[in-house]
């Protein structure tokens, strides 16, 4: 299905991040959790495209995360099912720059495309395009969907954020438009938020954000103005204020709607934070009142976290509070497994990955209030294969395996001066599959393999060079 996912939800919350990058580690730890708020998430989205990534230097000893599994339970067979598959190509500079999610068909019983984004970066490693396709509906083949488009200055921040959907009438027409406008602390004093107009391929201006800082650069409050069509004025909408303690860490934050009509804020949501020795937020309470009514804080939900050594979030839990009971109510929890053997910076990942070392699975559970008991809801699970060391790291020749991933067929380019190499394709087990001997660009056959990650051996004047190989 073609729609956009940037709500207005989401663009009001990307400008939470404007916390100082001083304290991005702080951040990252106290919103590792994707399943919690949107403005968590926007959060890390922003970091990512702001010049925080460790750039590395080739692909030799690493760790490459080669695909993510996700299988859903089926509480009917007892069992988990199949449900989407990810599979990751990076080029020589580390970057992610394909992403092809494939779906389970329950009625066929395989794989199937679902869609793929294509991803292109600068000198910087800095994210410039990210082109989003989708399985066309009438036939096997890929649709355009989505295009992204990012900007920075020169240190890497992120100056603009634009999106634009493929038409009916084969081009792109623009959607939503996010623009930064920074202080000389590199942080945003204000930022601007547009749509399509109605009637033409144009940006409109739909809601500014204004921020302000403490000394320590932690965002204080930020402030929404939307206009009013009536009156062609600007007018508060929103606002989040954050309160921190001595040490610096956030303890509560406030946020709420305005009323023009009679000028006052109406501060509905309050989020009390919890933090332990480190700082890192351990327990979030989540309050709502209707102020304007006259109304008092009410507890919402509550988040229980548990960090390692390395603050990669381990577990949470998520309960509701039962206002007939008074009292709280199982939510949801998840639990995370992790290899801290492997830092960030010994992985070749995607730029949203989101742990501080190499995770391994993750199973979710929902709680039962029929027979109060955890059910099993999700497992996902990562795959992981030691990184290519390619020919053009170790010799300096031209090097490619083409399409990578494949569902039929691959070419291997290896320059002019190549002419003839011996090639052998493993299963993860390591049986021989495939052993040819083949000249430059000629194609080799893989259509009769299953989906999933294969290894390959290359051996070029008694030279062997490995790499991996992802069948569709």
């Amino acid at each position: 299905m073609k729609k956009l996912f940037l709500t207005f939800a989401f663009v009001l919350t990307i400008f939470q991040l404007m916390i100082a990058q001083a304290v991005e580690n702080k951040l990252q730890n106290r919103n590792s959790d994707k399943t919690e708020m949107t403005a968590e998430r926007a959060i890390k989205l922003f970091l990512n495209y702001s010049g925080n990534r460790i750039i590395k230097q080739g692909l030799i000893s690493k760790q490459q995360l080669d695909s993510i599994l996700i299988n859903y339970w089926n509480s009917n067979t007892g069992q988990y099912n199949n449900g989407i598959r990810h599979y990751y190509t990076y080029n020589h500079a580390a970057d992610c720059i394909l992403d092809i999610q494939n779906q389970w068909n329950y009625s066929t019983s395989v794989w199937e495309k679902s869609n793929k984004r294509e991803m292109t970066y600068d000198a910087n490693h800095n994210k410039t395009l990210e082109i989003i396709s989708e399985k066309s509906l009438n036939s096997n083949s890929w649709e355009l969907s989505r295009k992204l488009e990012f900007t920075y200055n020169t240190s890497g921040t992120l100056l603009s954020y634009s999106t634009y959907l493929w038409s009916t009438n084969n081009n792109w027409e623009k959607a939503y438009k996010s623009e930064f406008f920074l202080n000389i602390n590199n942080l945003p004093d204000s930022s601007y938020y547009s749509k399509k107009m109605n009637n033409s391929n144009q940006w409109e201006l739909k809601n500014i954000y204004k921020y302000q800082y403490n000394a320590n650069f932690d965002l204080l409050n930020q402030s929404t103005y939307s206009l009013n069509a009536t009156t062609n004025q600007w007018e508060k909408s929103y606002y989040k204020e954050n309160i921190y303690d001595s040490n610096g860490w956030l303890v509560k934050d406030y946020s709420g709607m305005y009323f023009s009509a009679t000028l006052v804020w109406d501060t509905s949501m309050m989020v009390v934070h919890n933090n332990d020795a480190m700082g890192v937020d351990t327990l979030s309470i989540i309050y709502f009142r209707f102020a304007a009514y006259g109304g008092s804080w009410k507890p919402q939900s509550k988040m229980q976290k548990q960090f390692d050594a390395h603050n990669n979030l381990t577990f949470f839990l998520k309960s509701n509070w039962d206002s007939y009971n008074s009292q709280w109510e199982y939510n949801k929890k998840e639990i995370r497994n992790f290899d801290n053997n492997y830092l960030k910076s010994d992985l070749v990942l995607p730029q949203d990955y989101y742990f501080n070392t190499k995770v391994l699975d993750a199973v979710k559970y929902s709680w039962s209030l029929s027979n109060m008991l955890w059910e099993n809801n999700e497992q996902r699970n990562y795959y992981y294969s030691p990184d290519a060391t390619s020919i053009q790291d170790v010799q300096g020749s031209k090097f490619g395996i083409y399409p990578n991933p494949s569902s039929d067929y691959i070419r291997i380019d290896l320059g002019k001066e190549i002419i003839v190499f011996n090639f052998k394709l493993y299963n993860a087990t390591g049986k021989l599959l495939i052993s040819k001997t083949k000249e430059s660009n000629q194609l080799i056959d893989i259509h009769q393999l299953n989906s999933g990650v294969y290894y390959y051996t290359i051996e070029i004047e008694q030279k062997e060079f490995n790499g991996k190989l992802i069948k569709l």
